[in-house]
């Protein structure tokens, strides 16, 4: 009889550390919860940027394809530049002696590619190719890459198909303007290319995001080729995210510093990828955390006063 009052005080205070595992348990579940939907909204936020980056990119290359489809073999051999009503329309002739095409560029046209914040360009199938601008959207602007030219020669003697395109930046820096070129004519190789050009402050204002963090642009290769995380450690564990479509946590050691989500964009084989530091996404826990924690003492205030008056109650008389 004497073991009586014992066992049950073990009884007791085993119940008590079970009911405080509980709430320990039940405070990390809920943490856990409250951590996995602010991840849910990281991840809508970003899946919200990549969609506009990608039609960001698909209206440009929409834009060129439109312009290029417009254009017609001109057998005349016009001027550069032949303006027939100069408020309303403008006939602009391309090519060199094996050719010449000729586009025409409304006042409606003009105001759309100003509104769109692109250059448009032609280089022609020559073996000295001269850039010709055909129309800019600003006054700033910086010769054309001479990497970027020459790829665009380089390739101007092979054979594509008209659904291929060229996506180019400068590779020798991380603030290139974007190029994008298309032949002119895919029914002939000396047509030459028509692109356009997205000057690097409208291209940084196109991908940048408040909600979806910094930002970087891959080439096919998986290589950078236009960023503004140039400092983060994002670049150096970049590694450790699948290449294609993917989403998750990374870091360069076990503990994870960065959200990050890496798709592709279109069917130019280039990527983009947006992060979040891990340190954004702990502030939302404060609150729930602080409620979780003052939860724990009221139960361990109030459990060890529920013992002692069980204690005096019943288990002490009774012994």
């Amino acid at each position: 009889m004497k073991s009586t009052p014992q066992a049950a005080r073990k009884l007791l205070h085993l119940f008590a550390y079970g009911l405080i595992i509980a709430v320990l348990a039940g405070s990390f579940v809920y943490l856990r919860a409250v951590f996995n939907q602010e991840v849910s909204l990281r991840r809508s936020f970003m899946n919200e940027a990549v969609f506009n980056a990608q039609d960001f990119f698909v209206s440009r290359q929409t834009l060129l394809k439109s312009l290029v489809l417009a254009a017609v073999p001109d057998k005349t051999g016009h001027d550069s530049f032949i303006s027939v009503d100069p408020e309303e329309e403008m006939n602009i002739s391309l090519g060199s002696d094996a050719g010449h095409w000729s586009i025409w560029l409304t006042q409606r046209m003009t105001d759309y590619l100003h509104e769109s914040k692109v250059n448009l360009l032609y280089v022609p199938q020559t073996s000295n190719p001269q850039v010709v601008r055909l129309f800019n959207a600003s006054s700033n602007l910086q010769p054309l890459p001479k990497e970027v030219l020459q790829r665009v020669e380089d390739e101007g003697s092979q054979s594509y198909s008209f659904g291929d395109d060229l996506w180019l930046t400068d590779s020798r820096t991380l603030d290139s303007p974007f190029y994008l070129f298309t032949r002119l004519d895919n029914r002939t190789v000396s047509s030459g290319w028509l692109g356009i050009e997205v000057e690097v402050p409208d291209l940084t204002e196109a991908l940048r995001s408040e909600t979806a963090g910094d930002f970087m642009l891959l080439d096919a290769r998986g290589k950078i080729i236009f960023t503004n995380a140039v400092q983060s450690t994002l670049v150096d564990s970049l590694h450790r995210l699948e290449p294609k479509n993917a989403f998750g946590f990374i870091g360069p050691g076990w503990i994870p510093e960065s959200l990050a989500i890496r798709k592709k964009l279109g069917y130019s084989g280039w990527q983009i990828v947006y992060a979040v530091d891990i340190h954004s996404l702990l502030p939302v826990l404060a609150w729930p955390l602080l409620g979780c924690v003052l939860l724990w003492i009221a139960v361990c205030i109030g459990l060890r006063l529920l013992i002692k008056r069980i204690d005096r109650l019943l288990i002490s008389p009774g012994g």
